[in-house]
């Protein structure tokens, strides 16, 4: 599993619509998300195998156990295979780290038949608050230009105003 700038090419695999990224507030308002959701999201380019694999420990089952669940019904990932085949592009997958809250087991098989090496996945991230103090310790003290190129720099679309006010207002009351 590897993390890459957003939209950085991954291996050709040409399934996904990466622009589905943006329903997420994690990577519509990334800055918000961190001070008003207490919520981030990191965008992973793993094999569709991978994250099976990530599904599987989270819901504390075996690969085989996953894959050949009720819950996979060969039918549909077969045409989701046909309908990738065609040039129709599908959702990011995405999965929670704290939890077995996913998406995307039928997209994952659907690729991996067609020999996707590697596809994007959303890893959602609940904060600690631990982890939310070291993101206002780190922008604290940094203009709004400085943590907008900052998320650019990643490959987000930037901030907004309202995670940069939000942030201030936190600063200042906290």
């Amino acid at each position: 599993m590897k993390y890459l700038k957003l939209f950085e090419n991954y291996n050709n695999c040409d399934y996904f619509n990466m622009e589905s990224i943006y329903a997420y507030v994690e990577f519509d308002k990334p800055l918000y998300s961190i001070v008003q959701k207490r919520k981030t999201a990191i965008l992973h380019y793993m094999s569709p195998k991978e994250y099976l694999e990530t599904i599987a420990r989270n819901f504390h089952l075996s690969y085989e156990e996953t894959v050949d669940s009720a819950a996979v019904n060969p039918v549909k990932f077969k045409k989701y295979a046909e309908k990738m085949k065609n040039g129709d592009k599908f959702p990011v997958s995405y999965f929670n780290r704290d939890n077995s809250l996913q998406e995307g087991r039928h997209r994952a098989l659907a690729a991996m038949e067609l020999g996707c090496e590697e596809m994007p996945v959303i890893e959602f991230i609940k904060l600690s608050t631990e982890r939310f103090e070291e993101y206002v310790e780190r922008y604290k003290d940094l203009s709004y230009e400085e943590i907008n190129k900052i998320y650019y720099n990643l490959g987000f679309k930037g901030i907004t105003m309202l995670g940069y006010g939000d942030l201030q207002n936190y600063i200042k009351y906290h």
